[in-house]
């Protein structure tokens, strides 16, 4: 891939146009190609790729990350690369699992564990990668090798709608027309680590292929904390001089053991579990059909449609005494859908440029949740297994869920200067969740129906008196919508356990969350660069999740 390079938003007007001129036999890559192939260092302000805004009319610190920098740092998924490479961004592990990290930027989460709260979003090529029953991300699902581009973009930028209250992940995929040719690596580690990793990608004419696989096992470094993910990426893709058209399909089959951490009476042996077996294992199909097209030299249009189909069965082991316990099993089918519509419209008044996109977005959750107990004893190093005398499951719990997002939302960058940029963004967000349950404690229920909404601002602006130096201001809004598992935990008189039990949902306010933030940034040579900022983030009606003693 060639190297990325800085253009102002003159460069990238004058470059779209010029394609234009070129015979298409011309064209190393296709226009509507960008965020693909990373010619151009722009950033994806939207949820869609597009044309992208140039990094020094971005009022935030957003972070730019290349598949050349991926494939040499060698990260065993994308929580890894983010924790070792961007600032303000860290991971935290409470499961003993490299494949299930909590990942945070700047104080908030994105996570794949039930009941965290989820203050981060997270697109992939478009789709809103949060599951829909508790707006989870699941690390172990994308392939790192089929990455082509990540922005990490910061605060709460309302056009990346629900659950952007510290920031937005946009991941891009590769294709064969910019990531050519073969390549495949085998590695081997400690703890029993072995992985092989292929891609290939290729163009014919104005068809393109692109194709990436991985498997991965690990004993882990303590006791019953073995893992094994397999990761299948494709995609087709048509092109011409004004259009691009992709399809890919994604395939993932993991199954990963942590176990809990040790009371300090058990410090002898950190490698010993406090019970097991504790796993989930997650089986994901998802298809994804994007297009852009450029009706005339200077808007251009891009969609997308998709299906998500992700199976999570868990297993948890308590104990109760030093003899006794009970092993829960839990299952969530989760089937997500949805499509999104944006238009980009460039304008050159003279020295005033104008970047302004519209668009809109409806995804669509359907879950079915259940949870079965089985009585348990405890046996050799801390194994919980079915109670001879009891070994039948009993069921506990059966929730059907529904989660209706929809979104409308524009953004204008606005050039006052050639040094001088200001940006308007809002965004209009409606949240419906309807719940529904069964085998439930006499006088409880499950039922429910939510409706959530709200309009979202933002401002900001960016000056930049040369190539060298740059000032930012920002302020922005975001939202997250209760999800069905905190509003079925939400009664202070009858509080559940996560996730294995569920009780009665009195309704639960929206997140919102108040982003100001300013800074500089500048450019020392060729390859170094710096940044500073000063940030403040408010939330009202946090929740939160607060253990109870018995």
């Amino acid at each position: 891939m060639r190297d990325m390079q800085l253009f102002n938003a003159k460069a990238i007007f004058a470059a779209v146009v010029a394609l234009y001129a070129l015979p298409q036999s011309a064209l190393a890559e296709n226009k509507a190609e960008i965020m693909e192939t990373g010619t151009i260092e722009v950033v994806s302000t939207t949820p869609l790729p597009g044309i992208g805004t140039p990094v020094d009319q971005v009022p935030a610190n957003v972070q730019a990350v290349s598949s050349k920098s991926l494939q040499q740092q060698h990260s065993l998924d994308i929580s890894e690369y983010l924790d070792t490479n961007l600032s303000s961004v860290s991971t935290n592990n409470t499961v003993s699992n490299p494949y299930q990290a909590d990942v945070t930027y700047r104080g908030f989460t994105a996570s794949p564990l039930l009941g965290t709260p989820q203050g981060i979003s997270v697109f992939l090529d478009g789709v809103r990668v949060n599951e829909p029953f508790g707006d989870v991300v699941n690390w172990d699902l994308v392939p790192a090798n089929a990455i082509a581009g990540i922005n990490l973009i910061p605060g709460s930028n309302p056009v990346f709608g629900l659950n952007t209250l510290g920031g937005a992940l946009s991941l891009h995929t590769k294709s064969g027309a910019g990531f050519p040719g073969f390549s495949a690596t085998a590695s081997g580690g400690s703890w029993g680590r072995r992985a092989f990793q292929m891609e290939a990608g290729g163009q014919s004419g104005a068809v393109d292929y692109f194709v990436a696989g991985n498997t991965f096992r690990e004993d882990g470094w303590r006791n019953h904390s073995n893992s094994a993910v397999d990761q299948l990426f494709t995609k087709v893709g048509w092109q011409d001089d004004k259009s691009d058209l992709d399809l890919s399909i994604m395939l993932a089959d993991t199954d990963l053991h942590g176990t809990q951490a040790l009371p300090l009476s058990m410090f002898n042996n950190r490698k010993q579990a406090y019970s097991w077996p504790d796993s989930i294992g997650n089986q994901l199909a998802m298809i994804n059909l994007k297009g852009s097209h450029f009706i005339t030299d200077d808007k251009l249009v891009a969609a997308n449609i998709y299906y998500r189909k992700n199976q999570i069965s868990g297993s948890n082991s308590n104990v109760e005494t030093a003899t006794t316990g009970e092993i829960i099993n839990s299952t969530t089918d989760q089937d997500g859908f949805g499509a999104a519509v944006q238009l980009t419209l460039l304008g050159d008044m003279g020295k005033h440029k104008n970047q302004f996109t519209v668009g809109a977005s409806a995804d669509f959750g359907r879950v079915k949740f259940s949870s079965d107990i089985q009585d348990a004893i405890v046996v050799g190093d801390h194994q919980t297994v079915a109670d001879p005398s009891d070994p039948d499951f009993s069921p506990t719990v059966r929730l059907k869920t529904r989660n209706d997002y929809y979104g409308v939302f524009a953004t204008d960058t606005f050039s006052l200067t050639e040094q001088l940029h200001l940006t308007l963004s809002g965004r209009y967000n409606v949240a419906k969740i309807k719940l529904a349950g069964d085998n439930l404690p006499e006088g409880t229920s499950l039922d429910g129906d939510h409706v959530y909404n709200r309009f979202n601002p933002a401002i900001g602006f960016n000056y930049n008196p040369s190539k060298a130096m740059g000032f930012y201001g920002a302020y922005n809004e975001g939202m997250r919508a209760a999800t069905p598992v905190e509003l079925s935990c939400a009664d202070p008189d009858h509080p559940c356990a996560l996730p294995n039990a569920f009780l009665s949902d009195p309704p639960l306010k929206a997140v919102v969350s108040k982003t100001w933030e300013g800074g500089m940034r500048g450019q020392l040579s060729d390859t170094l660069r710096w940044n500073a900022a000063l940030y403040q983030t408010e939330n009202d009606n946090d929740i939160i999740f607060i253990s109870t003693v018995p």
